[in-house]
């Protein structure tokens, strides 16, 4: 039987995920096309010391230090993400907790169920100043390399793979295309025995990396 607090988490993160064929694609256009995938890290690595999560306001926030650690146009492009991040995140602030630097989904009992990415789940997620960030088990991806065989084609064999688990997040088939548009036998590869990590600048997919 599913939770009505499942369902709601659900419904929270299939919000956020029809982001990235909806509304707020458009809207983060700007911001996430203007720096290639190598400087987008860069800028992450870089701006990461200079930006918090303020518990009192409850938003991301560039501190003060970063005009001197950062170029003129670094410090704009992050405070432009900052801004649309936190606008985001607010929107569905009834359902998240702060711990720490990060935004992370609330327990059925309304305690935090992780302050990081739990790998002992199939699919785990967290907000970060710079957007969000997915991980997939794995399990995952050693299921999706067994219906690779039976259906051949990537996105039978993704929607397969998640059917295949008993209550997945329902927001996961909103990643179907990214996955097949990124390449699934490049998403396979990262994995090396621990499962891949997705990383969504402003919510656009970005990267798969090994979680090891």
């Amino acid at each position: 039987m599913v939770t009505s607090s499942v369902k709601k988490k659900t419904i929270l993160l299939a919000m956020v995920f029809s982001m990235l064929v909806s509304l707020f694609l458009p809207s983060l256009s700007s911001a996430s096309t203007s720096l290639t995938e190598e400087s987008k890290q860069a800028l992450i690595k870089k701006a990461t010391p200079y930006v918090y999560l303020d518990a009192e306001t409850e938003k991301f926030t560039v501190k003060k230090e970063a005009a001197d650690a950062l170029t003129e146009k670094e410090l704009k492009e992050v405070k432009e993400i900052v801004k649309l991040n936190n606008a985001e995140v607010q929107k569905h602030r009834s359902d998240l907790q702060i711990e720490g630097d990060k935004f992370v989904p609330k327990a059925e009992s309304g305690v935090i169920e992780g302050s990081a990415i739990d790998k002992k789940k199939n699919f785990d997620w967290d907000f970060t100043w710079w957007g969000l960030q997915v991980y997939w088990s794995h399990k995952f991806v050693e299921k999706l390399k067994d219906n690779l065989a039976l259906y051949g084609g990537g996105v039978a064999a993704l929607n397969a793979t998640i059917a295949y688990f008993a209550s997945p997040p329902g927001w996961v088939t909103s990643f179907v295309a990214a996955v097949a548009g990124i390449g699934v036998w490049a998403f396979i590869q990262q994995d090396k025995g621990c499962g891949v990590y997705l990383d969504c600048y402003l919510y656009v997919p970005t990267r798969w990396y090994s979680a090891c």
